[in-house]
């Protein structure tokens, strides 16, 4: 059997390389250097790398009579940054784009989305019974607000929350019923995703009724994090003071 020395340095190697790419995936995505999906791809692969090579690394270690105490700690540490995130959102279903109306839901204009002109912003309507299911909570709401007036709400809690090119159309002059849409972007801090997320403020009675979008631009599944964001925004628009 080989020496302990030798199979210390035989999985240093990996594990060295495993932590380069966990650190080097968010930095390149963040940067600009990679897309946000090479980057994230990187991460997962540096840390399953780790994980690996330090648990069966460990276990070889072991055998020969060596230390294998910071081999194991550091492939749990690197399943850990891999794994810990995808527990955590583990019972969301694999889609990307939440809407509180799945019959009709509110249109995203990638015109008016940071850096997303061109994009396909259609919906997907065989998502919506996927959404009714797992997120039950996640509806639509009203305000006793004008929709002018909850569309300045929306843009206020857009902007609070970490939204990014916030835009809100003008009322018409005309009398009646009005609807008006407030977009905004999101780009998260680490890897730098864009979610587009868009408020459909319509006149329903003397006040109004809101509907919001959150939709994702990269793979398949979001973790949860879009109905998250439409829960924050709902507490948001209903929290806030109506005006005076």
């Amino acid at each position: 059997m080989a020496s302990p020395e030798f199979l210390q340095r035989v999985f240093a190697r990996p594990l060295a390389l495993g932590f380069a790419l966990l650190l080097g995936g968010p930095l390149a995505a963040s940067t600009g250097l990679a897309p946000p999906l090479v980057g994230f791809g990187m991460y997962v692969l540096g840390g399953l790398l780790t994980g690996v090579a330090g648990v069966v690394g460990a276990g070889l270690v072991r055998r020969a009579g060596g230390a294998w105490g910071i081999l194991l700690g550091s492939g749990l540490l690197g399943l850990a940054l891999v794994l810990g995130p995808a527990v955590a959102g583990g019972s969301a279903p694999p889609i990307n784009d939440i809407s509180t109306d799945t019959s009709d839901p509110p249109p995203i204009d990638s015109l008016r989305t940071l850096d997303g002109v061109g994009l396909d912003m259609s919906y997907d309507p065989g998502v919506a019974a996927i959404t009714r299911e797992a997120y039950g909570d996640v509806v639509g709401f009203t305000l006793d607000a004008s929709p002018k007036l909850a569309s300045d709400r929306a843009q206020r809690c857009l902007t609070d929350l970490g939204g990014r090119r916030v835009t809100g159309a003008a009322p018409p002059d005309e009398p009646g019923p009005v609807e008006l849409l407030v977009q905004a972007t999101f780009v998260t801090s680490v890897f730098g995703f864009h979610d587009d997320v868009v408020l459909r403020l319509r006149t329903e009675g003397r006040g109004s009724r809101v509907d919001v979008r959150s939709k994702s631009r990269d793979g398949k599944g979001d973790l949860g994090a879009n109905a998250k964001r439409i829960r924050a925004i709902s507490d948001c628009m209903t929290n806030e003071a109506a005006p005076g």
